[in-house]
């Protein structure tokens, strides 16, 4: 089901791989805005103090702890993506990372003549 719903909602979607410790983050929403692809995570009890994405190649990672629980989660970002702009904010066990899209992929307007 989680496959089915990111990707109607994200035609180059982001798919979630397999955690390594066999415990998932809450919801993802992922969406594709005019220069950017948003991601929003629900990951309970988690601060920024124990919390850490990183991105190599095409692949965005979670990392986070809270007491006995760890989470590990890797998604596939979109092509298009300028994985050395990005950022991320955690706030209230809501992470949201934004991925900007590359020049040639953001939408533009074409003059007419």
């Amino acid at each position: 089901m989680f496959d089915d719903i990111l990707n109607k909602a994200w035609p180059v979607h982001l798919r979630e791989s397999e955690s390594h410790y066999g415990i998932r983050c809450g919801p993802v929403w992922a969406e594709d805005k005019e220069g950017n692809y948003e991601l929003t995570l629900e990951v309970p009890g988690i601060g920024k103090e124990n919390a850490k994405f990183t991105i190599k190649d095409s692949t965005l990672r979670f990392e986070g702890e809270h007491g006995d629980y760890k989470y590990d989660q890797k998604y596939s970002t979109p092509e298009g993506t300028d994985a050395s702009k990005c950022k991320a904010v955690l706030k209230n066990g809501i992470a949201k990372v934004t991925l900007p899209k590359i020049e040639s992929q953001k939408m533009r307007q074409i003059d007419i003549d």
